[in-house]
């Protein structure tokens, strides 16, 4: 009988070559064939001194009514994950949905009801509103999990549509105002794509690698540009994200550190923020974007002024406002009003 005689790596080394360069790759867990292995109380935390056996359950003191039986095994695998996730999401178990609504009431006001979103425990902020999030939880769950229906509740609510003027609460816990937030360095991104018509909407694919973001790799691994000139403007969702690999655009605007884990983003006010907006590429290229589209779509330097302003700020130019446009036009080009509307503060902050 004869062998081959390359050896094992060399073999996969071989066929490894014969994979198709575009096969997706996913990394996943499955369920073990076959009985699992004991799990046992180790005396002393010794390895070799193995105890009383542990058997899969839950926390009796978190368990709750439904849950205090034994955890049945299906026909594939152990069960075992399927009923913890199941636990996780139960109407019984209001946490979870606390925790939720929770992080999205702090996503549009810039403080949750419990201001520690990632501690419910005995050393987390107490609720400003117990009763409120206990209400959301409760219509969060009776809504199927919907997270669309529980955004369109916050976001359609007298709360969420008051003005941001100060008040006698200057920490704003009795949500007498709105909180006045500036949009995260992604929201500022995709703003910046969608006022020139730039904006590329297509969903899914793989994630995108801008050119600025090869050039800021340094001594990380080399990163391939994405090829397509239209991948480089889409959402930034999509954009590839590395840990050791930071985005100089985004990290202007507190883009979070990739090594830990960030319950909430800080929203800083800093020189880079508005050096970014002057002379960033983006910025520079959404403004000049922008007057091409003014161009086209207006055909008086009046309606090019009005529409710039209703494209960028949401709203039409006062008269003062006017006048001060059509004099900067005397003098300047229509892209250098367009970013100089782009680093007004109405355009990066939520009133």
């Amino acid at each position: 009988m004869n062998f081959p005689t390359d050896t094992s790596k060399e073999r996969l080394k071989k066929l490894d070559d014969k994979k198709p360069p575009s096969l997706p790759i996913a990394m996943g867990l499955t369920d073990r064939a076959g009985p699992l292995p004991k799990t046992h109380v180790l005396e002393r935390g010794e390895l070799s001194n193995p105890a009383s056996e542990v058997l899969p359950g839950f926390p009796t003191t978190l368990a709750g009514k439904t849950q205090t039986g034994s955890i049945e095994a299906v026909s594939t695998s152990t069960g075992r994950r399927l009923a913890l996730a199941r636990w996780i999401a139960s109407p019984d178990n209001p946490l979870t949905a606390r925790v939720i609504v929770n992080r999205i009431w702090q996503q549009h006001f810039g403080r949750g009801i419990v201001g520690t979103a990632s501690d419910f425990g005995v050393r987390g902020e107490r609720p400003t509103h117990p009763e409120l999030l206990d209400w959301l939880a409760i219509r969060f769950v009776e809504d199927g999990w919907s997270l669309k229906r529980m955004h369109k509740l916050m976001l359609m609510s007298e709360t969420y549509q008051q003005s941001s003027q100060d008040s006698k609460d200057p920490e704003n816990r009795l949500l007498g105002r709105m909180n006045r937030l500036r949009l995260e360095g992604e929201a500022v991104r995709d703003t910046l794509l969608a006022i020139g018509g730039r904006l590329n909407a297509t969903a899914g694919g793989p994630g995108v690698v801008l050119p600025d973001l090869t050039a800021a790799s340094g001594g990380s691994r080399p990163v391939a540009v994405s090829p397509d000139p239209r991948d480089h403007v889409r959402s930034s969702v999509y954009l590839f994200s590395r840990r050791n690999l930071r985005n100089p655009f985004l990290e202007a605007f507190d883009l979070p550190d990739s090594n830990l884990s960030c319950s909430r983003r800080e929203r800083s006010t800093t020189a880079p923020q508005a050096l970014a907006l002057l002379n960033a590429n983006e910025a520079t290229t959404a403004a000049k974007a922008l007057a091409e589209r003014l161009m086209t779509e207006a055909k008086t330097e009046e309606e090019r002024i009005e529409k710039a302003y209703r494209i960028v700020l949401g709203r039409f130019p006062t008269e003062t406002e006017q006048k001060r446009a059509a004099a900067f036009l005397s003098d300047s080009q229509l892209n250098e009003l367009c970013r100089a509307l782009l680093n007004l503060n109405e355009f990066v902050y939520v009133d």
